[in-house]
């Protein structure tokens, strides 16, 4: 069983992605939604983390009109996952894009049933929708915070769902599940997500 927990990127994380990557196996870019890194940039990360260290991508908001340059960037970072927002104009073909050259789309909000994509969608968690548990072999769950209250604050409770949810996949069979949080304090979600797997894993 492959079990990933990260976070939605580590700009404000002290001592930036190397620091981030000694305490982390896992990342979701998410500036890649608004600019494209560079392959230079992309080097860069790869060169410093350590060589386990995974990378998920989402999708720019806008259709490059070359998606060689998108795909390389997937190459050097050595992604498995890219992330797909329901509302992108471009969302069907980019689903396909990732499809067809092997990597696993997740789609970042699931859609009605009448507009799910021809091949199945991913796991995607939010505060308010459970979705399909995954296809295939891998889990993948965006994890959010309650609209109320404190912005994207991730409650005991929505810890012990988010890690009751990552089990669930482990029990139907998934071989591969990853964990992103988004909040405000993502990394301590992570880590509190992280340490409730441990004791139900060794409990």
């Amino acid at each position: 069983m492959d079990w990933r927990v990260g976070c939605g990127g580590w700009s404000d994380f002290g001592g930036g992605l190397p620091a981030y990557a000694h305490r982390f196996d896992f990342v979701e870019v998410n500036t890649s939604y608004y600019r494209l890194p560079s392959l230079s940039v992309a080097h860069r990360w790869r060169r410093s983390v350590p060589e386990g260290f995974e990378f998920s991508i989402m999708l720019p908001r806008d259709r490059p009109a070359d998606e060689g340059p998108l795909l390389a960037v997937f190459e050097t970072l050595r992604a498995r996952y890219g992330v797909v927002h329901a509302t992108l104009p471009w969302r069907d073909a980019a689903l396909a894009l990732l499809h067809d050259h092997g990597y696993v789309p997740v789609l970042s909000v699931r859609p009605p049933r009448d507009r799910l994509p021809p091949f199945p969608p991913w796991v995607v968690m939010s505060s308010e929708e459970e979705g399909p548990l995954s296809s295939e072999g891998d889990a993948y769950l965006r994890v959010f915070g309650v609209p109320q209250g404190i912005p994207d604050h991730l409650s005991a409770g929505m810890v012990r769902r988010a890690a009751e949810r990552a089990q669930a996949a482990a029990v139907s069979g998934k071989e591969r599940i990853r964990v992103v949080t988004h909040s405000v304090q993502m990394y301590e979600d992570a880590e509190r997500i992280r340490r409730l797997l441990g004791e139900e894993n060794h409990g």
